[in-house]
């Protein structure tokens, strides 16, 4: 298991980008999510500030962890995507926000209200309130060392 895999795999044990506008624009599309590599780094001096668990999933744990080690006034809470299983994990970056809520799931899909810092065209910092889903496919319940999760993740902007 990759380093960024053990750190925060002991977080969620102990616990149970330089800012950019937002691909939650208004007239953003779904982002397709890709696994983190084993090589990347969620960062030396950050640390979990939020965990959610999402209940009534198949397969493997999900969970949101929301890692602090950026600049919070403009964003600066790496949120990510973990599907968890006694064996392994694997990590999606969702974003980077000021705060996140779900405000409901089921089995492969959450739903998110996001606070984020806003750039208007001229260069004006602001913060705005969107809305956004999580989608994967679903996981077969799995008692394997070596767990298959989703592929990817889906971000997708909801009006």
């Amino acid at each position: 298991m990759s380093a960024h895999r053990l750190t925060v795999a002991a977080s969620l044990l102990a616990l149970t980008f330089c800012f950019s506008q937002s691909a939650l624009g208004a007239e953003a599309a779904p982002s397709v999510l890709q696994p983190m590599a084993d090589n990347d780094s969620i960062g030396d001096a950050a640390g979990v500030v939020k965990l959610d668990t999402i209940p009534g999933q198949t397969g493997a744990a999900v969970r949101l962890i929301g890692i602090a080690g950026s600049d919070p006034a403009a964003n600066g809470l790496k949120t990510y995507l973990a599907f968890v299983t006694p064996h392994d994990s694997q990590l999606f970056l969702i974003g980077d926000f000021l705060d996140y809520r779900v405000t409901a799931s089921a089995p492969g899909r959450i739903e998110l209200e996001i606070d984020e810092t806003s750039v208007d065209d001229a260069g004006n910092l602001g913060q705005a309130t969107r809305r956004a889903n999580v989608t994967w496919a679903e996981m077969p319940d799995q008692d394997d060392p070596n767990p298959v999760f989703p592929a990817t993740a889906t971000l997708t902007p909801v009006n």
